[in-house]
């Protein structure tokens, strides 16, 4: 890593503790845990509650409940009260807990029935989000006055995360994401992009920030829509508090109090990163270092997504899925951390930035991520002197830094004692012994004197600090010292901005903008002998991409301008063949700014030389210039839902062109020029199968892949194209030429989860079975019912395999019993 931060694994007597308690009861398993300052305590199937202390680890006792199994548990930040959700959806706050006597349950309904799907304590509060959408509030006090708990909101998706800062409140939800404010119970919804999935979002403040507030407000109502820009909180001591919001496709948003988007931050090109090694700390006195080596066969998964999002030391971002554990440094868009555990992962807990890691095998596991002088302190302090100095070697050339700027590690000097001066440890340490001792001689011979003493300032160069003072901008000279700043500083932080830079380049307007940043650069160049031009290009482009303006109303030269910023921004993204075609794989990897490429695609005349440059905007020419369908870039560019819209109207012979290109793709030629390329990510014969047979039904497709069978490789059409084929013929009238009834059949099959697609193939099974029971000569003779159509999957009421039917309960409306048990019983009219 590049920062003073290490990752550890402290061991400790932990799983003893655990499994001497649960080893005698087989019928228990644990569900669910949660880790305080003193307490780790379990939730199990039987509903009872395991204590444990902390430090050491040791079972202190159980809490038995009959509400039925432990779903999830928390432990509120004074440790005077577990939360509890049940199966059932009811919500136990337990107090005293401790007590053996005097231990005092309450129980809130707001949520029964429902599936709670997160927790979150706040001050004494308790916010829960369920399935539905509905978020509501616990306050300790008001269940006092007999005021169990309020709902605040009912949003339409469910709940993924909650997470709570001062009188703020973020509920992440699977399609978005808001941002309330408890106190003036208003809320807005942070960004505008939809999305789906499991994606979570968290605050993220420095410790002095985050302090705990001690106002408590004993009734919540309903909250309201935030009037447009009306601030949720203000004071400048909130300025560096952030926002992280988990996107699709490996990006975190970053957001400001105000929900407005600051940056975007892209990951995909960290996730190359190998998994990390791992100190581990022993418990004992004698203990010594040890380290985990890199598994250097182990990458993560092409298809990695943020999940569920936690702050770590004020600096990085925590996630996890089922196998792997990942931290993020937003700051520098880089993968500091990951690695994987082959049982798996239930659950993990933080506390004090260490992370309790329940495995499957139900193993826990402590790692942390802290600072390397805290961790070497902490050593020394246990008085485990072999472990503080293998420590010491190990990072022997960041102590000999740091011991510059310390007030501590001088401590270290106390090893000397413990190691005879001809063991090979007390050689590697002398160095650090001798600057010790040269730093504290540094600091005697200072003037002792109570007057003040002038002291030159070290730090005069602003690009080393992060912190710049507000620069009085009154001449040209003083507009280039101040831009003078930002680029010294981006040559080593390319993605920190300094405050009054940004302020005085968004009050340029564009003509200005450009002849400013042209003048700086030349005046780089002639004073520092240095090149600003790309520096200053990059700054053009995101400027004009931040200020939504039309890139046609530029002049020429600016536009010349800006399409250099684009094609420099984007040239590590180089996806093209030689004679400018795209690589299948170019679809994945869309562009930095995006918009602004489009904008400045569609007013270039020769739009070839932008295509070869960032071939991701094939994407719009082919689905803009329909009136010549390009068949070679079609299928090169390898986007699917391009493909399906653009061949549902092809001819038989436009089909066996596709298949003819296709077979030259597959040996690795470019469709173009016929020169070697790589071909990850393009479109398998199955794929391609299965659209063939939306556009020319299931017999045609048959017979022209027969004309290929020398062509397509042993297994290359999975059993899901043959499903396809018998599904769509005998789910399709022979008679009907309607291509909405032939993609009918194919995207049902595509929507079946793996469930579905278990139980389709058993009513797959049973029709064979008919069918050759009763002598029939071919899989395509069975008749066709079309007396009417299932109203979910919109194919027809009876045929050869979902020939059940049902109706719903307290309606007329029929279905397929198999789609209306999948749509859980319910009526989509009626509903």
């Amino acid at each position: 890593m590049e920062n003073d931060f290490v990752f550890v694994e402290y061991l400790s007597n932990i799983n003893t503790a655990v499994k001497h308690t649960f080893q005698s009861m087989q019928r228990v398993k644990l569900r669910c845990f949660d880790v305080s300052s003193t307490y780790l305590v379990f939730g199990a199937s039987s509903g009872g509650i395991y204590i444990f202390k902390r430090n050491p680890y040791e079972f202190i006792k159980l809490i038995p409940s009959r509400d039925g199994p432990t779903k999830l548990i928390a432990i509120s930040p004074d440790e005077h009260h577990i939360s509890v959700v049940c199966a059932t959806g009811l919500i136990l706050i337990l107090q005293n807990f401790i007590e053996d006597a005097n231990t005092q349950t309450q129980v809130f309904n707001e949520h029964e029935g429902k599936q709670v799907t997160y927790i979150k304590w706040h001050r004494n509060e308790l916010y829960v989000g369920d399935e539905t959408g509905k978020v509501s509030v616990v306050s300790v006090v008001a269940a006092l006055f007999q005021i169990p708990s309020a709902a605040l909101m009912t949003i339409v998706s469910p709940i993924v995360q909650i997470d709570a800062y001062e009188s703020l409140l973020l509920v992440s939800t699977q399609e978005k994401t808001y941002l309330c404010n408890t106190d003036k119970e208003t809320y807005v919804q942070i960004g505008k992009k939809l999305r789906s999935g499991c994606f979570g979002a968290c605050f993220s403040a420095s410790s002095n920030e985050s302090a705990e507030m001690n106002s408590v407000h004993n009734t919540r109502k309903a909250f309201q829509s935030v009037k447009e820009n009306e601030l949720l909180l203000t004071g400048d001591h909130h300025l560096n508090t952030k926002i992280f919001c988990a996107r699709p496709g490996a990006r975190l948003w970053e957001v400001g109090l105000d929900a407005k988007v600051r940056v975007t931050h892209q990951f995909r090109e960290a996730l190359s990163e190998e998994s990390s090694s791992v100190l581990i700390i022993g418990c004992e006195e004698e203990s010594v270092l040890q380290k985990t080596q890199r598994d250097t066969k182990q990458t993560v998964p092409h298809s990695f997504n943020f999940c569920r999002i936690y702050p770590v030391c004020d600096t990085f971002v925590l996630t996890y899925d089922s196998k792997r554990l990942y931290i993020f440094d937003p700051g520098t868009s880089k993968l500091v951390y990951w690695t994987t555990f082959s049982s798996g992962i239930k659950q993990v807990a933080i506390v004090n930035n260490e992370f309790y890691i329940l495995k499957n095998n139900l193993n826990i596991i402590v790692l942390s991520v802290i600072h390397l002088e805290r961790l070497i302190l902490t050593t020394l302090y246990k008085k485990q002197f072999y472990l503080c100095m293998g420590l010491c070697i190990e990072f022997k050339e960041k102590i000999l830094q740091m011991l510059e700027s310390s007030k501590k590690l001088f401590l270290l000097s106390l090893l000397k004692s413990k190691l005879n001066s001809g063991e090979l440890e007390y050689k590697t340490m002398q160095c650090i012994f001798e600057k010790i001792q040269a730093t504290n001689e540094k600091r005697c011979s200072r003037p002792q004197t109570g007057h003040i003493v002038p002291v030159e300032n070290l730090h005069t160069n602003e690009a080393d600090c992060l912190a710049v003072n507000k620069v009085h901008v009154e001449d040209e000279l003083g507009h280039f010292n101040l831009l003078m700043k930002q680029f010294k500083l981006n040559k080593t932080h390319q993605t920190i901005e300094i405050p009054e830079v940004r302020k005085y380049l968004q009050a340029v307007n564009a003509d200005e903008l450009f002849e400013l940043l042209k003048q700086f650069s030349d005046h780089v160049n002639k004073k520092f002998g240095e090149n600003a031009t790309e520096w200053c290009q990059h700054q053009y482009l995101k400027l004009i991409a931040s200020r939504c303006m039309f890139v046609e109303d530029l002049p020429n030269e600016n536009c010349e301008f800006l399409t250099e910023a684009l094609i420099k921004a984007n040239e590590a993204i180089n996806f093209s063949c030689s004679c400018g075609y795209p690589l299948p794989k170019c679809h994945k990897h869309p562009p930095n700014f995006y918009k602004t490429a489009l904008e400045i695609l569609q007013g270039q005349r020769n739009k070839d030389s932008i295509l070869q440059k960032i071939p991701y905007l094939w994407r719009y020419r082919l689905k803009t210039e329909l009136y010549g369908l390009n068949m070679t870039a079609l299928l090169q560019y390898s986007n699917l839902e391009l493909f399906i819209e653009h061949t549902k109207q092809l001819t038989y012979d436009g089909w066996h062109d596709i298949l003819g290109y296709f077979v030259k793709l597959n040996r690795g030629a470019c469709l173009n020029c016929d020169k070697s390329i790589d071909t990850e990510l393009m479109f398998t014969w199955t794929q391609v199968g299965k659209v063939c047979i939306q556009s020319l039904g299931a017999k045609n497709t048959l017979r022209i892949m027969e004309k290929y069978d020398q062509m397509i490789p042993n297994g290359a059409l999975d059993v899901s194209f043959y499903q396809t084929c018998v599904f769509s013929h005998i789910s399709v009238n022979a008679n009907s030429t309607s291509k909405i009834k032939a993609e009918a059949p194919s995207r049902f099959l595509e929507d079946l989860d793996e469930m579905s697609k278990l139980q389709f193939q058993e009513g797959l099974a049973k029709y064979f079975q008919r069918k050759y029971s009763a002598e029939k000569n071919s899989c395509f003779d069975f008749g066709l019912d079309n007396s009417g159509v299932c109203l979910l999957c919109k194919l027809p009421l009876k045929n050869a395999i979902l020939f059940e039917t049902d109706v719903a309960k307290g309606c007329d409306h029929q279905f397929h019993k198999f789609c209306l048990e999948r749509n859980g019983k319910v009526c989509n009219i009626c509903n």
